[in-house]
């Protein structure tokens, strides 16, 4: 333990059981082959798209603790698993509710707020931060070497080509969230070749701006590509779910022209595959410098 050090700082190594209080934190855990210390989860059964998640919760090996929908768990089952660690988020919406009991309880826990991140890759390496928890950091940088190496050839690829329009958005209750200028998406989008139509909106700051649809709109309509994030349900599998979250949009160019597309349910359990959700939107970008690549993390969105 270095001198000066308070016992509430100190982490008992090695980590063999943990509890994931999001199933983004699962996704980083895969690279570094650690599914197996993932002993209990607060996303059911049903919502898993990581095999060895969903078959653990079936076969017994995984627990669901409770705290779906962005609720508490159940802290006696959380207690019953005797974790080593778990893995909590803060900032806007954060788990401080959680933390108080953990605290309470003298339980574990770590906070991992990769959402804040203002970069693809700023995201995903708090993979190192969980490397070094799981003593495995070879096996992340590696890993990190490989993601750097195929984000920065998509970036080469499409350098100096004509770049699309491309607008991206949540629709919830009428309003209408899309990323802030300053955003990792926003990063994303020029990581892949994109012109992101709100780069100047916020760009010194994360998160999404809430906008009405008119104004959404004024910053879209001549759009050449429309990306909807799926968060969370209903899921959108066609432009006509788009028009029924919002009329107006169905007159923006991407709808008009059938450019439109949308993520995959699993999406947010693969942040682990962040350079290939890259490497996508460049095929999305430019279909014609990448002929044969099949889009993985994005689903076109069909007419009807």
């Amino acid at each position: 333990v270095p001198e000066g050090a308070e016992a509430d700082e100190i982490l008992k190594l090695p980590v063999k059981n943990i509890v994931a209080c999001s199933s983004t934190f699962v996704s980083l855990m895969r690279p570094l082959d650690l599914l197996d210390r993932v002993k209990g989860v607060t996303t059911p059964q049903e919502d898993w798209f990581i095999d060895e998640i969903k078959d653990g919760l079936g076969n017994g090996e995984v627990m669901f603790v409770g705290g779906g929908s962005m609720g508490e768990p159940d802290y006696e089952l959380v207690q019953a698993l005797n974790p080593d660690l778990v893995m909590v988020y803060t900032g806007a919406g954060g788990q401080f509710a959680h933390i108080a009991k953990f605290e309470e309880l003298d339980i574990s826990y770590v906070v991992i707020n990769d959402y804040t991140e203002n970069d693809p890759l700023a995201r995903l390496e708090w993979v190192k931060f969980l490397a070094a928890i799981f003593n495995v950091e070879e096996k992340a940088n590696s890993f990190f070497t490989e993601v750097e190496a195929t984000i920065n050839a998509v970036s080469k690829k499409v350098a100096g080509a004509k770049q699309p329009k491309i607008a991206w958005c949540q629709i919830y209750e009428g309003t209408v969230f899309t990323p802030k200028g300053g955003s990792y998406v926003a990063k994303q989008i020029a990581m892949a070749g994109g012109d992101y139509a709100f780069k100047d909106l916020e760009p010194d700051q994360v998160g999404s701006a809430q906008l009405t649809v008119e104004a959404y709109f004024a910053g879209a309509v001549d759009a050449d590509i429309f990306i909807y994030d799926s968060m969370g349900l209903p899921w959108i599998t066609n432009i006509p779910a788009i028009i029924e979250l919002a009329p107006a949009l169905a007159e923006i160019n991407p709808i008009v022209q059938g450019n439109a597309w949308a993520f995959q349910p699993w999406y947010y359990q693969a942040l682990d595959k962040t350079h290939e959700q890259i490497e996508d939107l460049a095929a999305i970008f430019y279909p014609e410098f990448y002929p044969d690549h099949q889009v993985r993390h994005y689903l076109w969105l069909p007419r009807e």
